[in-house]
């Protein structure tokens, strides 16, 4: 990565996070940013900046495996995963057909 400055757009793809998660994250200074203008200026981003204090953030969220204890194990192992609802035939989406 070069010294440019990134728009939030940008970092939002560059990332592959939201442009509303970048945002708010510069809001509440978990994300490093730039603000150039006034009131309503644009916040700029250093992609280097952001890489490593997205590193940073994945690394404080890490558990290592022989801290968790067997019994967290089994609350982990049965926790629900969500399911797609199958669609019936013959069912209607709640839209009318106009005759």
């Amino acid at each position: 990565m070069n010294n440019k400055l990134i728009t939030i757009p940008e970092a939002a793809a560059m990332f592959n996070l939201s442009e509303y998660e970048i945002r708010n994250g510069i809001r509440n200074g978990k994300y490093p940013a730039i603000k150039v203008g006034t009131k309503r200026g644009k916040y700029l981003i250093l992609p280097e900046s952001m890489d490593a204090r997205l590193k940073e953030l994945a690394e404080a969220n890490l558990v290592p495996a022989s801290e968790i204890s067997s019994l967290e194990r089994q609350k982990l192992s049965a926790l629900p995963f969500r399911k797609k609802h199958p669609v019936l035939p013959g069912l209607t989406t709640g839209l009318r057909k106009i005759s």
